[in-house]
């Protein structure tokens, strides 16, 4: 049996990814009338097996070089693994420990270049080291600190140009439990590499749920995001709605589309503030979004729909250690994220049933679509796999 430690790396894996996205080239069949999709499915096309035992997260993968770089996060220590696409691993080091190029602790996922380095956004630099661990350059930044950070490989920069899309570190004076808080937080901003900077671009819009008026838990708005063409996607945390931004100063918001997905049970917020109710506000029984794809002209959701009714009462009566125990686990058979495909105004054409795939871990990368496959939380295998999908509509 697995450890308690390695089972909670793997639900912080499954639960915590986001989203790297462009359009896709035959990631889906471009013949298909929207109108008359009956059902959907991911094609495997393509797979990578990598031997390892511990606990691999991987944080970016590399078509044109055939590169993966995953990382072994324990309990007191990061170490780096470079494989390529035949399995082997190339290189592995650690640069997270009390060393002169350090990179400390990571604020967003490694993201692969093009020359044979690697980028990491840190909490005291960008730097930008190479294959065989040496630090090729460093930049320092003024950034403030995340209030917290989510790894997998669909959780990070996603890049544009010579800058990167990712969750704004600036924040109001004011904390979420004070309304004001809601007009004023930046939630995503562009992040500049080469000088050190952030640019905050998008807060919520008026539309926003999180306008509304109530109070919500901190991790109820983490944003889930893709850049296609000249434009931007934005999903915010638990809320049903796509967020179109212009991807060009200033930002401009050209149209929301209400997500119709299906038994989605989402938090509503609180007329008043208690700190002490915010595990209350938002746990695992309420939906939440966790990754977004803009496939040619539809897109593809992956979202947790949160418990019903009868099993929400349930998880807030007073429950016994063991009975509390033993409903937990009825709700992680019961409930699992589930994905969907949806047409270009948010109308669903139809669910996936994506078999041993990670769903939350759909990631794009030169024109191609990526996934995991799901880790067995009761056996410990010495591998783990990524395949090549396509979209297959008919």
């Amino acid at each position: 049996m697995i450890s308690n430690f390695v089972k909670n790396l793997i639900y912080l894996f499954v639960f915590g990814l986001t989203l790297y996205s462009c359009e896709t080239k035959d990631s889906v069949s471009s013949d298909v009338d929207s109108q008359k999709i009956r059902s959907a499915s991911f094609e495997k096309l393509d797979s990578v097996t990598i031997r390892f035992l511990g606990n691999p997260v991987v944080h970016d993968l590399d078509p044109i070089s055939e590169t993966i770089i995953f990382v072994d996060h324990k309990e007191n220590s990061e170490n780096i693994f470079i494989a390529n696409f035949e399995g082997n691993i190339l290189n592995s080091f650690s640069k997270s420990g009390d060393m002169p190029d350090s990179y400390r602790s990571m604020r967003a996922n490694f993201k692969i270049l093009s020359d044979s380095t690697f980028l990491v956004y840190s909490s005291n630099g960008f730097h930008t080291y190479n294959y065989s661990s040496e630090l090729i350059s460093k930049i320092k930044h003024n950034i403030d600190l995340l209030d917290y950070v989510e790894f997998g490989i669909a959780r990070g920069l996603e890049q544009v140009g010579d800058k990167y899309l990712y969750w704004s570190a600036a924040r109001p004076e004011m904390r979420h439990n004070d309304l004001r808080f809601y007009d004023k937080a930046y939630l995503l901003a562009w992040i500049y590499p080469e000088t050190g900077q952030e640019e905050p671009i998008i807060r919520f819009p008026e539309s926003s749920l999180f306008r509304s008026g109530q109070y919500f838990a901190r991790d109820s708005w983490t944003p889930t995001y893709t850049v296609s063409g000249n434009l931007i996607y934005v999903v915010f945390g638990i809320e049903p709605v796509i967020y179109v931004y212009d991807r060009s100063s200033p930002y401009s918001l050209l149209s929301t589309i209400p997500l119709d997905l299906p038994d989605y049970q989402y938090y509503k917020g609180a007329d008043s503030y208690d700190s002490g109710n915010e595990i209350k506000w938002f746990a695992s029984r309420y939906g939440k979004i966790g990754n977004i794809k803009k496939v040619d002209n539809v897109f593809v959701v992956t979202y947790f729909p949160g418990y019903d009714g009868s099993d929400q009462e349930v998880s807030t009566s007073n429950l016994s250690p063991e009975e509390r125990r033993l409903f937990r686990a009825r709700m992680i058979e019961k409930y699992s994220h589930r994905v969907v495909v949806l047409d270009s105004i948010g109308t669903l054409l139809s669910e996936i049933n994506p078999g041993n795939l990670s769903t939350i871990s759909l990631i794009s990368r030169n024109e191609e679509l990526w996934m995991m496959e799901n880790f067995d939380t009761e056996i410990e295998r010495d591998y783990f796999r990524l395949f090549r999908v396509s979209l297959k509509l008919e």
